[in-house]
């Protein structure tokens, strides 16, 4: 074996032992789980007794009512997740653009604004619905017990099914602020020779935000798209811990999945269904990449 042979080997060892453990991780802790849970939605299975395999007896379920299914729980949970994302998608889509504009300008102490905007995404999902809870508690809330103090009726808020998927979805803009690293990344790629272009012809901002900004951003909203419509179709985390203010109202997709494998023990359904979510998931992106035509890149423009 020849000097050189010998060098790639060694260097290909030293790849492949930097990579090694990415490579476990992704075996073991994702394509692992994977097939495993594929396996476990075609049976029967409590973890405490043996498994069962029943075929496509789980996917059945799903659209047979109870008490010999449950396509109740199942479809109340895709109705709130979906009204959900169809509603808080395109809003946070649409403020945390206009929040990283704004943020993107030569003004003093702009530096400031950016660190406002994006603190409340520091806070863990966790901590964010406890003290939200606490906040908008019905009685001992400090939004009520200020409405109190100027003798208003309290609101609702998270207490009443009426009220608790909006209120949700209000909750959820505040961390808007987290895209706005990636919307001023993108805005900085916008040529500065097209605005001085477009002044040429007029001063008016909003045709060159409509005519300039927006269409060399569409990169950053097909990105945003694709990932705020993943991300609100699993929400998880502080629905979950705010679901038991308004039984029912907060019962998300995800937090479905939890409750039939923790609180039913039927692990083999979770499966099931979180294969269900997988499938809904990968059709959406599948249709917004064919629908992708409105995208606009740099070698496009």
């Amino acid at each position: 074996m020849t000097p050189a042979a010998k060098r790639e080997i060694k260097k290909t060892l030293i790849g492949l032992g930097f990579s090694l453990p990415v490579i476990v991780g992704i075996l073991g802790f994702t394509i692992l789980p994977m097939i495993l849970s594929l396996i476990y939605s075609f049976c029967d299975y409590d973890v405490l007794t043996p498994m069962k395999f029943i075929g496509l007896g789980n996917y059945i379920k799903m659209f047979t009512p109870e008490p010999y299914g449950v396509w109740e729980g199942f479809s109340n949970s895709l109705r709130i997740t979906f009204v959900y994302a169809i509603i808080s998608v395109p809003m946070s889509l649409i403020l945390s653009f206009l929040l990283a504009v704004f943020a993107n300008r030569k003004l003093r102490g702009m530096a400031v604004y950016r660190v406002l905007f994006y603190i409340p995404v520091l806070i863990p999902a966790v901590v964010s619905a406890l003290l939200w809870s606490d906040i908008l508690d019905v009685d001992f809330g400090f939004i009520n017990l200020l409405m109190h103090r100027f003798g208003k009726e309290g609101f609702t808020f998270l207490s009443s099914e009426d009220t608790a998927l909006t209120t949700f979805i209000l909750l959820s803009l505040f961390g808007i602020g987290g895209n706005i690293i990636l919307w001023t990344a993108q805005l900085k790629n916008i040529p500065e020779t097209m605005y001085e272009a477009a002044s040429l012809e007029t001063n008016n901002p909003m045709y060159k935000f409509l005519h300039i900004t927006i269409p060399y951003s569409t990169p950053m909203i097909f990105y945003n798209l694709i990932m705020g419509i993943i991300g609100s179709l699993q929400v998880f985390g502080g629905a979950f811990l705010l679901s038991g203010v308004a039984p029912g109202a907060l019962d998300f997709y995800v937090c479905y999945i939890y409750n039939q494998a923790f609180s039913r023990q039927s692990f083999g359904m979770a499966c099931a269904l979180s294969w269900v979510l997988f499938i809904i998931i990968g059709i959406i992106t599948m249709l917004i990449f064919k629908k992708s035509g409105w995208v606009q890149y740099g070698e496009e423009m």
